[in-house]
């Protein structure tokens, strides 16, 4: 089974896949076709010369080959992905994987990413593009696609651990919920400046305690906020 997360780039994303790394039958991987979007997204990022030498950074179908393969040795892939990445994947693969839509409350993303990225934008956050995927995955699955809110991850991990593993027809073990902290080999290696929250954390709720809502936002993000929430209710009405 190759279980297929698809994210706003977040600690969240990373915990996930941290969880599923805690169990013996999955091997996990993390962001396989960065290398192909950062080839072509024009800016040059730390890491763009290892990135360009050690992934592959041309041929979307050759990662899914890689996955594939893996999913014959190993049984159980979960592959962690961003949104952003999305459009260098061939569609027509994806189609054989078990999507996961992991969405953030966009007040928590703008205040994360806008330190980040001060020019911040609605596309920044991807919600439009989840809301684009969840619908166009219903309409070629005949199903609903697994939606996650990272809100609720950090509530009660179990809980909507025990969902995904039900509907994915996977035993459920207490060991998802917790990990050794400090940076992990399945780290993306260009991550190792940026994942400092997360490679502190040892569990889903060792994150974040703090709700951050519209009220705690700049002025100036205001109008983001607002343009994208209709697309984050319409993804929040479907989670599990």
């Amino acid at each position: 089974m190759i279980i297929y997360l698809l994210s706003a780039p977040g600690d969240f994303a990373s915990a996930l896949m941290y969880a599923f790394n805690q169990r013996s039958d999955t091997l996990v991987m993390d962001e396989p076709f960065y290398g192909i979007w950062l080839k072509n997204n024009g800016k040059k990022q730390a890491f763009y010369d290892e990135v360009m030498l050690r992934m592959e950074c041309d041929d979307a179908n050759k990662i899914h080959d890689e996955i594939e393969n893996s999913e014959k040795i190993k049984g159980n892939i979960f592959v962690k992905n961003t949104m952003n990445t999305v459009p260098h994947m061939n569609e027509h693969r994806l189609l054989k994987y078990h999507p996961i839509l992991l969405i953030h409350d966009p007040a928590e993303t703008i205040v994360s990413h806008g330190i980040i990225e001060p020019a911040l934008t609605t596309r920044d956050l991807f919600l439009e593009d989840q809301v684009r995927m969840y619908d166009w995955l219903k309409e070629k699955i005949k199903e609903d696609p697994i939606v996650i809110n990272s809100n609720e991850l950090k509530i009660d991990g179990a809980a909507i651990l025990q969902k995904v593993c039900k509907i994915l027809n996977l035993s459920y073990t207490d060991e998802m919920l917790s990990w050794p902290s400090g940076p992990k080999s399945i780290d993306g290696f260009w991550t190792q400046f940026s994942n400092n929250k997360v490679h502190a954390s040892t569990g889903f709720q060792s994150l974040s305690s703090i709700q951050i809502t519209r009220e705690d936002l700049p002025k100036n993000m205001i109008t983001i906020y607002n343009a994208v929430l209709p697309h984050y209710e319409k993804l929040l009405s479907h989670c599990i």
